[in-house]
C-alpha cells in the first residue's frame, strides 16, 4: 500500500480584491480525437474593454507547447474536435454580432463562419461523422396563456411557500 500526502503551499502574500483581475479561468477542455492536443477555453480579464474575455489555446500533450488561438474580443467558447482533428468548432460573437459557430485549425489559423443565424444560437454539437451541425436558438413566446388574469389580477403580490401568523 502507498499512501501521500499533501501539504498546503505557504502564501506568497495577502489576498486583496484586485487579485480577483489577475485570475484565469480554464474551462470547456476538449482533448483531440489522437489525444496528442488539448484545446481550452481560457477565461481573462482585459483591462483595455474593463471586462472578462475568452479565448482558445492549445497544447500539444507531447511536447507541452501552448499557443493562444485566438484573439478576438468576441467570447469564444465550447471548443470541440472535428473529426480526425483537423479542424476546432468553437462558438464566437464576434465583430458585436450574436453567437454563431466558427472554425479553425489547430495552429490557429484558417478561421471560417460554420453558421449564420439571424439571431444566433445558443448551443451547438457537432454530429459524430462532422457533416452537420445542431444548434439551438432562443425562441421568444409571444402567446401568453396567463396574460387575461395578469391582467385582471395584476395588483396581486405573488408567491409561495407557507406564513405562519400569530
Amino acid at each position: 500500500m502507498t499512501t501521500a500526502t499533501a501539504h498546503a503551499a505557504e502564501p506568497t502574500h495577502q489576498v486583496v480584491p484586485e487579485d480577483y483581475f489577475s485570475l484565469a479561468w480554464v474551462y470547456q477542455v476538449a482533448l483531440s480525437p489522437d489525444g496528442q492536443s488539448t484545446v481550452w477555453s481560457d477565461l481573462r480579464w482585459d483591462p483595455d474593454t474593463r471586462e472578462r474575455n475568452a479565448d482558445l489555446w492549445h497544447v500539444d500533450n507531447v511536447t507541452g507547447a501552448t499557443r493562444r488561438l485566438t484573439f478576438d474580443p468576441g467570447f469564444d467558447s465550447t471548443p470541440t474536435w472535428g473529426p480526425g482533428g483537423k479542424w476546432i468548432y468553437f462558438k464566437s460573437a464576434r465583430a458585436g454580432a450574436k453567437n454563431q459557430v466558427f472554425r479553425i485549425d489547430p495552429s490557429g489559423l484558417n478561421i471560417k463562419q460554420v453558421t449564420r443565424v439571424d439571431k444566433g444560437i445558443k448551443a451547438y454539437q457537432l454530429s459524430d461523422d462532422g457533416t452537420a451541425i445542431y444548434y439551438t436558438v432562443s425562441h421568444k413566446t409571444t402567446d401568453d396563456p396567463w396574460k387575461g388574469l395578469k391582467n385582471k389580477y395584476g395588483s396581486l403580490i405573488y408567491g409561495h411557500g407557507v406564513v405562519t401568523k400569530t
